[in-house]
């Protein structure tokens, strides 16, 4: 089974293998520079194919097969508002009890954000660029151009299509799904979400 290995100029290395591309070794310095494998796993590919947890899976058993769910090849993936309902039952169905399930959404902070602000542009790193939204308040979606121009080389852009999801209905969707959901953090931080969150991160677990 292949094995691949990446590493930044400051030592951090990240291993993963053909297996749901999962990582087998992470190793980060602490604050002495000191590199440590901080990764849960197992000493041999055969441990991982055995292993019916997926432990380190970046892919699950599902791997885009979720009923329902909507993907785009030019973009990111986003489920519509009325998507949610489906998609969540159709993980619980395959989910064991006790099971977890984590997933970010914007919000109606992002969308009030947008709406105020279609036009936005920068420079970062270097590299300037313009972030274009038309958005539809009644379907809760925007579609956003994005442009960059770097210092050298040539200008880029990408289209993505996002939806802005309510609190009600993500706690409707969850609870009839059989999830209990148990945080909703402002994006990717120990944070509790607020209404000034503009994508929060929620934290579910099957009942």
């Amino acid at each position: 089974m292949d094995e691949y290995r990446l590493e930044n100029a400051n030592g951090m290395e990240v291993r993963f293998i053909a297996l749901g591309g999962t990582i087998t070794s992470l190793r980060v310095p602490d604050r002495n520079g000191v590199l440590a494998d901080v990764t849960p796993g197992f000493d041999t590919i055969e441990e991982y194919q055995a292993d019916g947890r997926y432990l380190g899976a970046l892919i699950g058993r599902y791997a885009n097969r979720i009923a329902d769910a909507r993907f785009t090849l030019d973009g990111i993936t986003y489920l519509e508002p009325c998507q949610l309902p489906p998609a969540f039952t159709s993980i619980s169905d395959r989910l064991r009890s006790d099971g977890w399930l984590v997933f970010d959404v914007h919000t109606d902070a992002m969308m009030a954000l947008t709406v105020s602000r279609p036009v936005v542009s920068g420079e970062k790193d270097g590299c300037r660029f313009t972030i274009t939204s038309a958005v539809d308040p009644d379907a809760r979606a925007s579609k956003t151009r994005i442009e960059i121009t770097p210092p050298e080389g040539t200008p880029f852009g990408e289209q993505h299509r996002q939806h802005f999801h309510r609190d009600e209905d993500i706690r409707a969707a969850l609870a009839d799904a059989g999830f209990e959901a148990t945080a909703v953090r402002d994006g990717y931080s120990d944070r509790p979400a607020d209404e000034s969150t503009l994508s929060a991160t929620w934290i579910a677990r099957r009942r």
